[in-house]
């Protein structure tokens, strides 16, 4: 799991929902009991500790950017009770258990609330001393020469690698690749003999040949020798011969 971030303060509240984004009214605007966690400009909302250790959230966080915490004096249901007014129109009261949790929620969360993006994670305790002499300017000013200082001493000239391109970074891992293949092998030819080429079959000659395939060899067209074995030509001349042959002798008789 990724670690936390620097919590400011964290304990049970109860809350209800005044308004929605916008400034509308809440439909369900009941107490709840939430386990509520301040980091940075976010407070967020758990069913328990155990579950805020889990990252298991009961319910949104709200954001408190440019919000608005004050003890809620008018209102008298509760003791101990804060309200918090988002810029988004949203509005919620928080009930805590004692005066003591009522300040410090009170004076964290307007503390927060009023630091840009960049510095939400400084602890409130790094300002507390010097809130009330400076101004807001001033103290912004200091917080982030502070924060800025900080960070400058975190980092190390181990941790801090020169700034490469895209294609240096795929080049190197292409050079990476190739040295750690291993070469090809060659297969000699007497392992796997080479196959003769594929030929197509070959269809077989028909029996019968096409006329023209006669015109061009030469022999006249009657001639032609059809697969049962006969004549054609030759059964013609016969029968004519027959037929002329008794037609004379008919003749003879009768003369």
């Amino acid at each position: 799991m990724d670690p936390l971030p620097p919590v400011e303060i964290e304990g049970y509240l109860k809350r209800k929902q005044e308004a929605g984004c916008g400034g509308k009214r809440a439909t369900v605007r009941s107490w709840r009991t939430y386990y509520a966690v301040l980091c940075g400009q976010l407070l967020c909302f758990f069913r328990d500790q155990q579950d805020f250790g889990s990252s298991k959230a009961a319910a949104p966080p709200v954001a408190i950017l440019n919000a608005r915490c004050t003890v809620a004096d008018d209102y008298t249901k509760r003791a101990h009770v804060f309200r918090l007014a988002c810029g988004d129109g949203a509005e919620f009261l928080f009930a805590c258990g004692s005066a003591r949790l009522l300040h410090d929620w009170v004076a964290k969360l307007a503390f927060h609330a009023q630091l840009p993006p960049e510095l939400q994670l400084t602890p409130y305790a790094d300002a507390e001393a010097g809130a009330a002499a400076c101004s807001t300017d001033e103290l912004r000013r200091r917080l982030h020469q502070n924060a800025s200082s900080s960070s400058s001493a975190a980092s190390s000239p181990e941790t801090q690698r020169a700034s490469r391109s895209q294609a240096e970074i795929l080049q190197e891992h292409r050079d990476s690749q190739r040295a750690s293949a291993t070469p090809d092998r060659n297969i000699e030819s007497s392992v796997l003999p080479s196959l003769p080429p594929h030929q197509p079959p070959q269809e077989e000659q028909a029996d019968v040949l096409p006329r023209n395939a006669t015109e061009r060899s030469g022999s006249p067209w009657g001639r032609t020798r059809f697969s049962n074995g006969r004549d054609l030509y030759a059964e013609f001349i016969r029968s004519q011969r027959e037929g002329s042959s008794d037609c004379g002798y008919n003749i003879k008789r009768s003369c």
